[in-house]
């Protein structure tokens, strides 16, 4: 099954290498972890709608969607209740907030009128989703899970992320994605191993970036991370090809090699 347009478009010692992800991609199979929802609101003329927006196009180096960061109880989206921190904001009025910067965004909501209606996704938290999924090798020195609960206790912080596992989650239509060139010659590998595919969890999932080899065209060229997803090799999509397909498409190529992928905060740089 072909996958297009999936995108809105856009170094240490190794090897390095990613935790195994077989079981949760399993799990990922069988539920789903975010639905959209449509949220009308009330809002005066002078009213704000309390809540606080990051995300969006090159934001700190990276391409993502807008997503709600915190929400003011007092405020005409606290009181609604349907809105909560980590929500990706797809829609206002009519205007996409896909593909645009904060700036953009804050814009948009900041000048409309009431009604206000919102389309939303909301993902579900990690541990309702994805119980045992495991961070990327970057997310190593992450807080505690005690450090976390308290963090979130706290009344209000714009400082929020997604952790990486919620990216995940996303659809496709939501991925922000790059072409990385590379060139390899008659001999040598390409210097990254992969994990997924259909025949590890028996049903159609990504590929990620295991790892990565030092002194390799991968590694040499600096953009690729353990924790990306392989979407496309020279055009042909990865979607539903078995692990040992695109293996085996990897090893035959040569010259010019084009990967589509998409990295997410937390991606091992």
């Amino acid at each position: 099954m072909a996958v297009s347009n999936p995108c809105f478009t856009g170094r240490k010692t190794g090897p390095y290498s990613l935790p195994s992800v077989l079981s949760p991609l399993q799990d990922s199979c069988e539920k789903p972890a975010c639905y959209e929802k449509t949220v009308t609101l009330a809002k005066e003329p002078h009213d704000s709608l309390g809540m606080t927006v990051a995300g969006g196009m090159s934001s700190r180096g990276w391409d993502l969607p807008v997503y709600v960061t915190n929400v003011d109880p007092n405020g005409v989206v606290g009181q609604e209740g349907s809105i909560r921190k980590g929500d990706i904001l797809l829609n206002v009025n009519g205007l996409d907030l896909t593909g645009v910067t904060r700036g953009e965004a804050v814009a948009n909501l900041k000048n409309t009128t009431s009604p206000v209606v919102l389309k939303v996704l909301e993902m579900r938290p990690p541990e309702e989703s994805q119980p045992e999924f495991p961070s990327p090798p970057c997310l190593s020195h992450s807080p505690t899970d005690s450090t976390k609960q308290n963090l979130a206790k706290l009344p209000h912080t714009d400082d929020y992320s997604p952790l990486w596992v919620s990216w995940l989650q996303l659809p496709r239509h939501l991925y922000c994605c790059k072409d990385i060139v590379l060139r390899r010659s008659t001999s040598g590998s390409l210097g990254f191993s992969i994990v997924g595919g259909q025949e590890e969890v028996n049903c159609n999932q990504s590929f990620f970036i295991r790892s990565i080899v030092e002194g390799t065209p991968a590694y040499n060229d600096g953009r690729i991370r353990c924790g990306d997803i392989l979407l496309e090799v020279n055009g042909k999509s990865s979607w539903g090809m078995t692990h040992t397909a695109l293996v085996r498409l990897l090893k035959e190529l040569r010259g010019r090699i084009t990967l589509t992928i998409v990295s997410w905060p937390g991606s091992l740089l």
